[in-house]
């Protein structure tokens, strides 16, 4: 999510459903949001044992800019010597749940906010290559067993 819904995260925003619970809220960038439209973010069991742990309330940070000093932290507890922003955490979800989860382009864009797909694209860090490897890997028709047909037809 953006920093600027984050502070929507409140007892009041996180519905339970069956089997789960999600976090419903009013996205404040979107402009041509319908009234009274939100967003259905579903919540990860991490997501649900943080959210528990500190009864339904998360802690705020003061800005943007100290949320992204709190990801660099993380980022340096972690070993990875990389900038980061709370953008780049959109993009990284945005990345997993299309390549890693196999989520529905429509269904990720649902969740971050995004009403175009040329503008979602942006956010996938995919190449060519890599984008084609993922269409061979989910569909057999694109899979061939046999290696070196070119060299033969030499």
């Amino acid at each position: 999510m953006r920093h600027s819904d984050y502070d929507q995260f409140h007892r009041s925003n996180i519905v339970e459903v069956p089997g789960s619970y999600n976090f419903v809220y009013a996205s404040r960038k979107t402009q041509k949001q319908p009234k009274g439209a939100s967003v259905t973010v579903p919540l990860t069991n991490m997501a649900v044992q943080v959210t528990v742990r500190h009864g339904f309330e998360i802690p705020k940070p003061a800005s943007n800019q100290k949320m992204n000093a709190g990801l660099k932290k993380l980022m340096a507890l972690a070993g990875i010597r990389k900038e980061v922003s709370s953008h780049d955490a959109r993009r990284t979800y945005a990345t997993l749940a299309y390549k890693v989860w196999e989520l529905h382009i429509y269904s990720i864009m649902m969740v971050t906010g995004h009403k175009t797909q040329k503008e979602f694209r942006k956010y996938l860090c995919i190449d060519s290559e890599e984008n084609a490897q993922m269409i061979r890997t989910q569909h057999a028709r694109f899979q061939v067993d046999r290696p070196g047909l070119r060299e033969k037809q030499s």
